[in-house]
């Protein structure tokens, strides 16, 4: 199951919907070899292979689910899934790392009252200050201080917290809505 849409430029922004397996989206050629996301030029991330990703160990579903539909959009360059109460990470795209501090600083900042998260101008993000756009208690949406097309949309559910980055080459919109599918497939979950 593929929904797709045009971007502000013209480029063709595709994910993959939450429940559709990997299996149903990719062709046998993709599989071994060079995938779809690599030959259109999406993030290095993005062009990760499956037997790329297999070769490395057994993936877990939650990253599988993260790779199909976030990265995959192409305008998602870092993304985590995380558990909302203590910050562990659940998954996590391929090579990023998050800091033990950063996942700290989004815990607290979503248990925090509504009133203390709309008057909360800016929030540390991977070692970079972000300026909130909005902070909510469904969602956080900011720009880097320093590159103000940088960006970073956070969705909370009830037990998780969905992160995803993007960069000056990536429409902000389009990873927003991918972490707004997200966060809503999980809440039709009940988590």
């Amino acid at each position: 199951m593929e929904a797709s849409g045009r971007a502000g430029d013209g480029k063709k922004a595709s994910a993959i919907l939450p429940g559709a397996s990997m299996n149903q989206n990719a062709s046998s050629t993709d599989r071994g070899s060079e995938s779809t996301a690599a030959n259109s030029g999406l993030a290095p991330s993005a062009s990760v292979t499956m037997a790329q990703r297999t070769s490395k160990g057994a993936v877990n579903p939650m990253q599988d689910w993260l790779h199909e539909a976030l990265v995959g959009t192409g305008h998602v360059l870092h993304c985590a899934l995380l558990r909302r109460k203590d910050g562990v990470p659940v998954a996590t795209c391929l090579g990023h790392k998050p800091r033990k501090k950063t996942l700290e600083a989004l815990v607290v900042n979503f248990n925090k009252t509504s009133e203390q998260r709309r008057k909360t101008p800016e929030i540390e993000f991977e070692g970079d200050t972000y300026v909130c756009v909005r902070n909510d208690e469904g969602a956080l949406y900011a720009k880097r201080k320093s590159q103000c097309k940088d960006g970073l949309a956070v969705v909370v559910t009830t037990q998780y917290l969905i992160y995803a980055t993007y960069n000056s080459e990536m429409h902000a919109s389009v990873c927003v809505e991918a972490v707004e599918r997200g966060g809503e497939y999980i809440r039709a979950k009940g988590k």
